[in-house]
C-alpha cells in the first residue's frame, strides 16, 4: 500500500537556496533531481545542463553510470523466471538460475585467474560483487577493443580474494554478465532491456549508447554535457563524452530523472515488468561490505544485485550510485515508507559529494531527524577531501615513510629505464624520459591519464597519476618499482589495484590460515602472529580496519578476526596468539592495538591492549605517533596454558619497557611473546637487542614476531622474527622474507639457566622496589 502524500513538496525554496549554494561551492554545473513521496513527485531541475544557455529540466538526460547494474541484475531476473517458466529464447540454458557458472555459458571468452574461481563463480556472484575481482580501476581499456577482447583480459588480472570471501566492486564482472546474456539472447543488453524493462514503464527517454541520445537531440531531447573545473583558469572544461562499449551493463545507460522514478515506482511496489519473486530475489543482501568510507549511513553496510542495501534510523535503504567521466548520480528507496528520489550531475566526484549533502538533508527531513543529531554532511565532506589532498601533497613520505637519508640512485639512467612495458590487463605504458622523470601517457584509456614516475630510492619509483581534467590537487600518487637483470630493466611494477597492497583482510586472515595450517602440521603447539597481521600498519588505517571486540564473542560482522582465529585454533588444534588487530571499543569510541589468544579448542582465553604506544621522532629518519588514533592499554597480560605454563603477552613497543616483563615473569611467565612490526629504522639497531635483553633480564624464553618486509606496502616492517632462550642465545631466526620460525622450548634449559646464575632470588628489593608486587 502507497504511504499518503505528504502536502507539499521537499523541494522548498530554502532547499532551492541550498542546492545553487552547493553547487556553486562545489562547482558542479547543473543538478536535477525528483522525489517520489507516496503517490506523489516532484522534480526540479538547477544549472546549466550544456554552456552557456542550455538550463537543466528534470527532462535533460544525463549518463547514469553504475546505477545501470540495477538493470542488468533485472535483465538477469527475467531471464531467471523465462527458464522457469519455460519459455527460453536464444541460447539460455533451460535449467538457467542464478547459480549457473558463467563460465557455463561463455566458455571460450570467460576466465579469471584460477581454475576453480573460473569453474565456479556464478551470476549471482557477479551481480553481487563477491567474486574476489576488484575494480582494478586503470586497466579499463580504450574503445578501440573489441568487448570480447575485453572480457577474455580479466584471467591476467589477479583476484584479491578467494571466492565468496568478501566484498570487491567490479564492474567488470557486470561487463562480464551483460556479454552473456547477449550471446544467451542473441541481441544487445540495450535492445533486452529496451523490450523487457524501459518499454513496459514507459522510459521514453532513456537510451543505451552516445549515439542514440545525440539522435533524440535533434528531436529535442537534451542531452547534458559532462565539466570538470580547471582551478587555475577558474573556469570549466568540458569532458569527452564517454562511449566505451564494453562498459555495457556496468554503466552504459543514459537518462533523465522523469524516466527513473518510473524505475523507482517499478521497486519500491513490486510491480510489473518484474515478478514478485523477482523483486524479493533483486534486493536480498549477498554479502557485506567491509571499510567503505564514502558511505553516510552506519554500519553494517550490504550488497544485494545490482544495489546497495543500508539502515537509516530503522528504516531500510535500498540504493546506488554512478560516477563516470563528467557524471555523477544517487538513485534510492526506501520500501516502508514508499519514500524515493533520483539525482542526476554533470561532474564526476563533486556531483556525488553535493548529493550526498541532498539527500541526507532530505531524509532527516523525512524523519523528523533532531538538529543536533544531524551530520553537517557539506563540512564532513570537505574535510574528507582535504585530508585527501593532504595526503596527495605529502605522497613521498606517506608511500615510503622509512626512507633512508641519503638515499641511493637508480641502478640504471633514465635512457635505459625508458621504454614500452606490456601487461596483458593493463595495456601499455610507453615511459619516456622527460628531464628527471619517466612519463607515459595513457590517453586513450577509459580513464585518461599521464603517469609520471619520480626517483625515490635504488630502484623504487613514485608515480603520479594525471587523470585528464582531473584537479592537480586530486592527483592521487603510488608506489613503483624497477625491476633489473643483467644490466636490463626487464619489468616495472605499479601499485595501481590498491587492494592488491597487502589491504585486503579478508586474503590476509586467508593467509595466515594456511601459514598456520602449516606450522600445526610439522608439529607445533603454539602458534604465533605478527602485530597487525590481518591490515596496513598506520595510523590512516587503524579506524578503518578496526574490529568490535565487545561484548564477548562478538557477531562475525564485529570482528571477522575473532571468528576467523577461533576457528582455525580448533582446526590447529594448538594455541595460537593472534599477532594484533585494530579494535574499536564502543562504549568509548577509543581505538586500541589487540591481540587475542584462543585454546587448542577455540576458545578465547586472553587479550592484550597495546600498553605502551609508538610515539617517537628520529629526526632525518622516522616521526610516527599511534596515540594520534589509538589508547593504550593498562593491563600486564599473563595467560596459562594449562599443558605448558604461563606466557606474558605484549606488543612491539612493550618490549622497550623492561618492568612490563618481569611483572610477567615474576607472575611466573616462562615465555614472553611480542608481536611486532619494528620499522627500517629501529629494526636493525634495537629488534634483536631488545628481544635478547628481555630473556636475560628474566631468564625466559622470548618470542619475537614480525610481519616480513614488504617494500611495496606503506610500512615496511624489519622482519627477522626469532626465538631467544633464557641465555639470549637465538634458537630459531627468520631474514625479512617470509617464513616460519620454528622452535623448541624445554624445561631444563630454563631450570639450567636459572639454577646457573639465579638472578631471580638475588634481587635486592630492600634497595629499590619491586615493581612486580
Amino acid at each position: 500500500m502507497s504511504a499518503p502524500p505528504r502536502p507539499s513538496s521537499p523541494l522548498t525554496s530554502e532547499f532551492d537556496d541550498l542546492v545553487q549554494s552547493l553547487l556553486q561551492a562545489w562547482q558542479v554545473p547543473g543538478l536535477s533531481i525528483a522525489v517520489i513521496d507516496g503517490a506523489s513527485t516532484f522534480s526540479k531541475g538547477y544549472g546549466h545542463a550544456v554552456f552557456p544557455n542550455t538550463k537543466v529540466t528534470p527532462e535533460t538526460v544525463f549518463f547514469t553510470a553504475s546505477t545501470t547494474k540495477s538493470f542488468t541484475a533485472a535483465s538477469v531476473s527475467l531471464l531467471v523466471d523465462d527458464a522457469a517458466a519455460h519459455r527460453l529464447s536464444g541460447s539460455v540454458p533451460p535449467d538457467f538460475s542464478l547459480t549457473t557458472p558463467i563460465s557455463s555459458v561463455i566458455p571460450d571468452d570467460f576466465a579469471l585467474d584460477d581454475e576453480y574461481t573460473t569453474l565456479n563463480v556464478t551470476f549471482e556472484d557477479a551481480l553481487s560483487n563477491r567474486s574476489g575481482l576488484p575494480d582494478h580501476l586503470y586497466s579499463f581499456k580504450p574503445k578501440t577493443v573489441p568487448v570480447k577482447d575485453v572480457i577474455r583480459s580479466l584471467r591476467h588480472l589477479p583476484r584479491a580474494a578467494e571466492l565468496r570471501a568478501q566484498y570487491f566492486y567490479s564492474s567488470y564482472m557486470f561487463s562480464v554478465v551483460s556479454y552473456a546474456i547477449e550471446e544467451m539472447t542473441g541481441s544487445g543488453l540495450g535492445d533486452f532491456m529496451r523490450e523487457r524493462l524501459w518499454g513496459p514503464l514507459g522510459m521514453t527517454r532513456t537510451y543505451w549508447t552516445p549515439q542514440e541520445a545525440m539522435e533524440a537531440a535533434s528531436s529535442g531531447t537534451v542531452l547534458a554535457r559532462g565539466y570538470a573545473w580547471d582551478s587555475s583558469s577558474e573556469k570549466y572544461v568540458e569532458e569527452a563524452i564517454p562511449d566505451f562499449p564494453a562498459v555495457s551493463g556496468a554503466g552504459a545507460m543514459i537518462s533523465n530523472v522523469s524516466d527513473y522514478v518510473k524505475w523507482l515506482r517499478c521497486m519500491m511496489t513490486q510491480s510489473s515488468p518484474l515478478s514478485h519473486a523477482s523483486h524479493q530475489t533483486l534486493i536480498e543482501p549477498r554479502i557485506n561490505i567491509q571499510n567503505q568510507s564514502t558511505n553516510p549511513f552506519p554500519e553494517p553496510h550490504a550488497y544485494a544485485l545490482g544495489w546497495r542495501i543500508d539502515m537509516y534510523q530503522g528504516h531500510r535503504i535500498i540504493w546506488h550510485t554512478g560516477g563516470w567521466t563528467g557524471f555523477g548520480c544517487t538513485m534510492m528507496y526506501i520500501p516502508d515508507l514508499q519514500w524515493g528520489l533520483v539525482m542526476l550531475g554533470n561532474t564526476a566526484v563533486t556531483s556525488n559529494m553535493v548529493q550526498t549533502v541532498l539527500y541526507m538533508r532530505l531524509l532527516d527531513d523525512l524523519l523528523n531527524t533532531p538538529l543536533g543529531a544531524r551530520v553537517d554532511w557539506d563540512t564532513e565532506l570537505k574535510e574528507r577531501r582535504n585530508r585527501s589532498r593532504h595526503g596527495n601533497a605529502h605522497a613521498l613520505s606517506r608511500l615510503y615513510p622509512d626512507l633512508p637519508s641519503p638515499t641511493s640512485p637508480p641502478s640504471l639512467p633514465l635512457e635505459t629505464l625508458s621504454g614500452r612495458y606490456q601487461h596483458a590487463g593493463y595495456g601499455e605504458m610507453h615511459f619516456e624520459p622527460r628531464g628527471n622523470e619517466l612519463v607515459a601517457q595513457r590517453l586513450t584509456y577509459e580513464i585518461p591519464m599521464v603517469v609520471r614516475m619520480t626517483h625515490v630510492h635504488e630502484d623504487f619509483w613514485m608515480a603520479k597519476l594525471e587523470i585528464v581534467n582531473k584537479d592537480p590537487q586530486d592527483h592521487g600518487s603510488v608506489r613503483a618499482e624497477f625491476q633489473i637483470a643483467d644490466g636490463v630493466a626487464t619489468r616495472v611494477g605499479l601499485d595501481l589495484e590498491p587492494a592488491l597492497n597487502g589491504a585486503d583482510k579478508a586474503a590476509n586472515l586467508s593467509h595466515a590460515r594456511t601459514k598456520v595450517l602449516e606450522a600445526a602440521k610439522a608439529g607445533a603447539s603454539l602458534i604465533v602472529l605478527p602485530e597487525c597481521f590481518n591490515s596496513p600498519y598506520g595510523t590512516q588505517y587503524f579506524p578503518k580496519y578496526a574490529e568490535t571486540l565487545v561484548p564477548s564473542p562478538p557477531t562475525k560482522e564485529q570482528s571477522p578476526s575473532y571468528h576467523a582465529l577461533s576457528d582455525l585454533a580448533a582446526e590447529a588444534k594448538t594455541y595460537l596468539v593472534g599477532g594484533s588487530i585494530p579494535e574499536l571499543e564502543p562504549s568509548t569510541q577509543k581505538y586500541y592495538n589487540t591481540s587475542m589468544v584462543f585454546s587448542p579448542t577455540g576458545a578465547l582465553i586472553g587479550t592484550h591492549r597495546k600498553t605502551h604506544l609508538f610515539d617517537i621522532d628520529i629526526p632525518g629518519k622516522i616521526t610516527f605517533k599511534e596515540s594520534e588514533v589509538l589508547s593504550a592499554g593498562n593491563n600486564v597480560t599473563v595467560i596459562d596454558l594449562p599443558e605448558y605454563g604461563k606466557i606474558g603477552l605484549a606488543i612491539c613497543y612493550d618490549v622497550r619497557f623492561p618492568e612490563l616483563a618481569m611483572i610477567a615473569a615474576r607472575k611466573g611467565a616462562f615465555l614472553l611473546v611480542y608481536p611486532g612490526a619494528f620499522n627500517m629504522t629501529t629494526g636493525p639497531l634495537h629488534w634483536s637487542l631488545l628481544g635478547r635483553a628481555r630473556a636475560i633480564d628474566n631468564q625466559t624464553y622470548v618470542a619475537m614476531c614480525s610481519p616480513a618486509r614488504d617494500l611495496a606496502a606503506t610500512y615496511h616492517a624489519w622482519g627477522h622474527s626469532f626465538v631467544a632462550n633464557p641465555n639470549a642465545e637465538i634458537v630459531g631466526e627468520l631474514e625479512e622474507k617470509e617464513d616460519i620460525v620454528y622452535a623448541d622450548l624445554d624445561n631444563e634449559t630454563l631450570a639450567s639457566s636459572r639454577k646457573g646464575i639465579p638472578v631471580t632470588t638475588q634481587r635486592r628489593f630492600d634497595v629499590y622496589p619491586d615493581v612486580s608486587a
